[in-house]
């Protein structure tokens, strides 16, 4: 496994947050919508929308 040392940023653009998670601008747009990642004016408070999308996606593993 190889480790990424780049920082998260602290703040990201729907693109920016898409690239970080491995996903589309389009699933992020989705995810917002339906309230699983958090916005403010348009931006991402990257840290929290990282841990948003890992407890989404640990709830969907579990089946809830």
């Amino acid at each position: 496994m190889t480790t990424d040392t780049t920082p998260v940023p602290s703040v990201a653009t729907a693109a920016g947050l898409a690239e970080l998670l491995g996903v589309t601008p389009a699933t992020v747009a989705r995810l917002t919508e339906r309230g699983v990642l958090p916005t403010t004016a348009g931006q991402h408070d990257a840290p929290a929308a990282v841990r948003a999308y890992v407890g989404h996606l640990r709830s969907c593993a579990a089946g809830v």
